[in-house]
């Protein structure tokens, strides 16, 4: 590291240090983007550098380049854009500003001084990566890197702003930004041209070349389209309805119903392709990947609320969860599904419950920054599309309930979750049994949902397969899981399936009891704290065994015993408390444990680890498993350490529970030498978990 800092390393060495591997990416507009993929090494040290000039280039460079360091800089630049072109004059327009190849033909000399200007301390490493030529990989070719910032190079937009900084401070126009190569001028005809011009030959002479051919006029009337004939300049003329930046439509016109259009095309067939993934993996991209993370971005910059085309997209998203599933997603069900999962759903978000939370959140938090980056512009308008936003938020929340202010309304959980709790609320509402209450209250409880974050990872036992998942998401939305059967014990088995989480024949409890132990034990263990399984002569008088005790003590000089059971939110006996309280029969087991375990020797302090079926834990063990999480995540430095270990212990609550319900479906005999129908029960009931993360 030092040879790279002190810029002394060897010359053999530097051309592949500071080289990389190409990847050829197509871009959209056609055209290649080359994507350099560097050595380790350096980019762990080029985030590094990122992480301790962040704030105070950002500072520096901030309003007018928004690509680095500013926190909602492409959101600002288009709410800027948005805004200027609302009531826009005669006499004005907007132009989009496209270079040719930018990153790769600016001057490393240029950049080299402005990096030894503003930031010194960096030059070493800057030179030592771009004062001589390196080596670029791509296949069986190498390049020889000459000019430009790699890009792939972490400190890359870094240089680029700093190297541009300058020229976009001397603009003259009333509206001068840019997201790295990226720029917007903006304002009266006659200046902007010039600035238009100033920029052409500013750029040529630091290496950057304009490509009129992709500069866009935004806004031209024919006395603007005169003083630019008049200076030479023939761009592209886009229709303000048209009008894009940074991919974000700027008006709820042409072109906004186009991208969304485009969105549930590329939903549509992101869809066929999900059928083609094992259920828990293509639930987890829905999540997290393909569905309304791929178009948030969209929903926070442009006015989307109240477009039919949102209702498209959610109906293909339902259509898509259900096909993943094998469930029937009736309206209430996808209603149920389409909430965060703390508020009991699948956190497979529907587009048009989070638009105008989205959009609203994020004018909050760009204020100041557009307030800056328009300051020259006198007498704007406000965005006309807050009001209309913040209307269509009103329509979904409690007509008591009042937007955020001050510092939360720039988050954008502070308004989704108002809307949340009236939709969980309207659900709740709708339960006419004690069963159904039951459900939708423990659903919510701390903990219920942690199986549906877990990651789907075969290797450590926390992959689902598709017949556990299933029963795992038709319990938590209250979907009919089986054909209407008797069990072997006789009684009859409703479509919910849930008379197997408490029949006494059913195997799937002891599996489930002793998945959860051993998670416990090899936590326990982890932490080096030895523990064994089952000990005796641990209560007095009695020849009660605990599931689990530490053989060095736990805290205060005393080891800890613990018993862990998981009880049936739905059983009968449990209703009239699991109807009112979430996690009634938890604490109830719990106390029962306690009852039972009263015995125990002094030397030993006994906690009981009590669950329900439908994920709500005991406060008793649930404090145990934070605790445990916690001191794991000082061991393991993996600060996520607590929430893994709750996720272990949710995935084997569903896989218990999938294994019960299953169980009760009859089995018919097979002609030859199969006596039953091969199922994966087996596989569910002993599968290896592995703690160690």
């Amino acid at each position: 590291m030092n040879l790279i800092l002190d810029g002394s390393t060897p010359t053999a060495v530097r051309p592949i240090l500071f080289g990389a591997s190409l990847t050829a990416i197509t871009k959209q507009a056609g055209g290649i983007r080359p994507i350099a993929v560097g050595y380790l090494w350096r980019r762990l040290s080029g985030k590094l550098v990122c992480n301790h000039v962040s704030a105070r280039m950002a500072a520096l460079l901030s309003p007018h380049q928004l690509g680095f360091g500013v926190k909602g800089g492409a959101e600002a630049g288009v709410r800027a854009a948005r805004r200027f072109i609302t009531n826009l004059p005669d006499n004005e327009v907007m132009i989009k500003i496209d270079f040719r190849n930018a990153f790769n033909t600016l001057r490393r000399d240029v950049i080299m001084e402005a990096v030894k200007e503003n930031i010194p301390e960096v030059l070493n490493y800057a030179l030592s990566a771009y004062d001589n030529d390196s080596r670029l990989q791509f296949g069986e070719f190498n390049i020889s890197s000459e000019e430009g910032a790699q890009q792939g190079d972490p400190l890359g937009p870094l240089y680029f702003c700093l190297a541009i900084h300058k020229i976009l401070e001397n603009m003259q126009s009333k509206l001068v930004m840019a997201y790295l190569d990226d720029m917007v001028l903006a304002g009266e005809a006659s200046v902007v041209a010039e600035d238009f011009l100033r920029l052409e030959a500013e750029g040529n002479r630091i290496g950057l070349s304009l490509n009129r051919h992709k500069c866009e006029v935004i806004g031209h009337s024919t006395y603007t389209r005169s003083i630019f004939t008049d200076n030479g300049i023939i761009l592209q003329d886009t229709d303000i309805n048209n009008a894009t930046l940074l991919g974000a439509p700027l008006t709820d016109g042409v072109a906004l119903e186009e991208t969304l259009v485009k969105k549930v095309h590329e939903l549509k067939t992101m869809s066929g392709r999900l059928d083609l993934l094992p259920a828990h993996d293509a639930l987890y991209m829905l999540q997290h990947v393909v569905s309304t993370p791929k178009l948030m971005y969209l929903l926070r910059t442009s006015p989307c609320m109240d477009r039919r085309e949102l209702v498209d997209y959610d109906l293909q998203l339902r259509s898509t969860l259900s096909s993943v599933l094998n469930i029937d997603l009736s309206e209430d069900r996808w209603q149920q599904a389409s909430l965060p999962v703390r508020w009991g759903g699948l956190g497979v978000r529907g587009a048009v419950m989070l638009a105008p939370s989205a959009y609203l959140a994020s004018a909050a938090s760009t204020t100041q920054l557009v307030s800056r980056l328009t300051e020259k512009c006198a007498l704007l308008s406000e965005d006309p599309y807050v009001a209309k936003a913040l209307a269509s938020w009103s329509a979904g929340v409690r007509p008591t309930a009042t937007p955020p202010l001050d510092s939360s309304a720039v988050r954008q959980r502070s308004w989704d979750d108002t809307r949340c709790d009236y939709i969980a609320d309207m659900v709740s509402q709708q339960a006419n049994s004690p069963a159904e209450k039951a459900r939708l209250l423990a659903i919510r409880a701390p903990g219920a949902g942690s199986w549906l974050k877990a990651m789907p990872l075969t290797a450590v036992g926390l992959k689902l397969d598709d017949a556990t998942l299933r029963v795992a998401v038709g319990l938590r939305l209250g979907a009919p899981l089986v054909h209407p059967h008797n069990c072997s014990c006789g009684e009859a088995v409703l479509p919910d399936g849930r008379h197997g989480l408490s029949c006494r024949k059913s195997a799937g409890r002891q599996s489930r009891h002793g998945q959860l132990n051993d998670i416990l034990l090899r936590a326990f263990n982890s932490i080096g704290i030895t523990s064994m399984r089952e000990p005796t002569g641990l209560c007095r008088g009695s020849e009660n065994r605990p599931d689990g005790v530490t053989v060095v003590p736990w805290r205060r000089g005393k080891n800890l015993a613990w018993d862990a059971t998981c009880a049936d939110t739905f059983a009968v006996s449990h209703l009239p408390g699991t109807s009112v309280t979430a996690g009634a029969a938890a604490r109830t087991a719990e106390a029962n444990k306690r009852l039972k375990y009263q015995n125990l020797i002094d030397t030993v302090e006994f906690v009981p680890v009590a669950a329900e079926t439908l994920g709500s834990w005991g406060p008793e063990g649930y404090e145990l498993i934070n605790e445990l999480g916690r001191r794991i995540s000082v061991v393991k430095k993996e600060p996520l350490s607590g929430a893994y270990l709750l996720q272990r212990l949710s995935i084997a609550i569903q896989r218990g529970n999938a294994y019960c319900v299953l169980a009760t479906c009859p089995q018919q005999p097979l002609p030859g030498r199969f006596t039953t129908l091969p199922t994966r029960l087996d596989s569910i009931a002993n599968a290896d978990y592995n703690f160690k993360r």
